[in-house]
């Protein structure tokens, strides 16, 4: 608990009673942090809301937010507590910095750290599903795959190699983005063939690929030579690909078009699905973001972000249009000749 000793007027304080979300507040408040605003969520900065509806719900904690407006210093230690007949707020100001760099500092510092929270529970959620696939088909198979035709025996081993490959390309965009998120992921172009680049993403994402789904694919021109970085295209062009796999229909087909004009390459994948919410178009190539519409989809929400990275690391860009069938979506990835250095 913060120190009672707050002067005469007694700590800044905020009570929510029980029966409603209308907090009021006392006169130390008032002093320090002037008249509650309408909506008095708008009290703090947007980005600390979060964590102040955190604190009501959670009464007995505590946390650094930002007052929007106010007679005193912005930053506050703000310390939930259940009072009789309801909650309260207890505020105490901190002092401020000089300039921009240590707000700067704390705020990569609490991004990085609701990443890390974020990463937990995804690989807690995400690898919980194949694991559970590999168990119980390997059991299955222990006990019962002498006894079952090759064809059923086939299908449990397709299965599990289903459930590695998603293990292991979460693993791998976890490494990646890591990589790019600290600056050491390095673009050094070299020159290769676009085709043999487009068959080897395929052969890798070939466990994902659903028993009704099927993939179209063309190189234009077929012989194409490329001098870009093949580890970014590579990442972009499988995560695209997976990208259009997951959401796509269980019978469906994904198509591919890969074009290179004067050393650029341009990468293009329409799948059957849904489409993107044209609100959620600019959120969802954020690390761990998914769009409302992939409820009961798996998925890690680190793809994208991946896709966006690397295009900013080789000056590309990278875009989601309408699906020109007037089904599901065209992602396309430009990366222009060389990449950027």
């Amino acid at each position: 608990m913060f120190p009672q000793d707050m002067g005469d007027a007694g700590p800044a304080t905020l009570e929510f009673p029980t029966a409603s979300q209308t907090p009021v507040a006392n006169l130390a408040w008032l002093e320090a942090f002037g008249p509650l605003p309408r909506v008095w969520q708008n009290l703090f900065l947007e980005e600390d809301r979060p964590r102040v509806a955190s604190l009501l719900s959670d009464p007995g904690s505590s946390a650094e937010v930002r007052i929007a407006d106010g007679k005193s210093p912005s930053r506050v230690a703000l310390q939930s507590s259940r009072i009789p007949g309801g909650t309260a707020f207890f505020a105490i100001p901190l002092p401020s910095v000089q300039g921009d760099q240590l707000g700067e500092s704390l705020a990569r510092e609490r991004a990085l750290g609701e990443m890390r929270m974020r990463f937990l529970s995804l690989v807690s959620h995400e690898f919980r599903t194949p694991l559970t696939v590999i168990l119980s088909s390997s059991e299955l198979l222990e006990h019962y795959g002498l006894n079952w035709p090759e064809a059923k025996r086939q299908a449990h081993f397709l299965r599990i190699q289903g459930a590695v490959a998603t293990m292991t390309s979460l693993l791998d965009n976890v490494a990646f983005l890591g990589r790019a998120e600290s600056g050491r992921l390095e673009n050094s172009p070299a020159s290769f063939s676009a085709r043999e680049l487009l068959e080897s993403v395929l052969e890798e994402i070939a466990p994902l690929r659903g028993v009704g789904q099927k993939i179209a694919w063309e190189v234009s021109p077929p012989d194409a030579q490329v001098e870009l970085d093949r580890r970014i295209v590579q990442a972009v062009v499988s995560n695209l690909v997976a990208n259009a796999l997951r959401f796509s229909p269980a019978v469906g087909t994904v198509t591919i078009s890969v074009t290179s004009e004067a050393g650029a390459l341009s990468v293009s994948v329409d799948d059957e699905g849904d489409g993107v919410p044209q609100s959620e178009s600019d959120r969802i190539w954020e690390p761990f973001e998914r769009g409302s519409n992939s409820v009961g989809i798996p998925g890690s929400g680190l793809g994208l972000a991946i896709v966006r990275r690397c295009m900013e690391l080789v000056g590309g860009e990278a875009v989601h249009l309408p699906n020109p069938s007037g089904r599901g979506t065209r992602a396309v990835a430009t990366f222009p000749r060389g990449g950027a250095s």
